[in-house]
């Protein structure tokens, strides 16, 4: 689907256990994950170009989930949704599950009769959140700021 048509969050998650993310998203609906081993740093400039272009590409299907690793230690769960079919809650609602804020559940169908708000400009190719999270036990991460996309 062409990107307008897709929306994106990003999370800072720490303490990522691969199987428990593919098992909260099996609950969850039919997706994927789909993880990736980044050379050098999240802040480094392979890690930005690589998070920037997951956050734009747009998604075939319903929605893509990818978990992008660090040589840090630290990762980016990335969650593109298709918004005709996972709306804003229902993505929501995907990235809680996946962060064990929410207990893991089937993701909503999108409400009918109202379009989700866009969020930025409608001509870019693909909009995005930023939240940082720890995965373990739900908390947020202390000071769980908004990081900017590109860093």
């Amino acid at each position: 689907m062409p990107g307008a048509q897709c929306h994106a969050v990003r999370v800072a998650v720490t303490g990522t256990d691969v199987r428990r993310l593919r098992d909260r998203l099996a609950v969850a609906g039919p997706w994927r994950l789909w993880t990736d081993d980044i050379p050098g740093a999240a802040t480094g400039p392979i890690a930005v170009r690589r998070r920037a272009s997951e956050l734009r590409r747009p998604v075939r299907g319903d929605a893509r989930c990818v978990l992008l690793r660090y040589e840090d230690g630290t990762a980016d769960l990335v969650v593109v949704a298709h918004r005709d079919r996972l709306d804003g809650p229902g993505l929501h609602h995907l990235v809680a599950v996946l962060t064990g804020e929410r207990p893991p559940s089937p993701a909503p169908h999108p409400s009918t009769g109202v379009r989700p708000a866009r969020i930025g400009h409608p001509a870019r190719s693909g909009c995005h959140r930023t939240r940082a999270h720890r995965t373990r036990r739900g908390r947020r991460n202390p000071g769980g700021r908004p990081r900017p996309a590109g860093g």
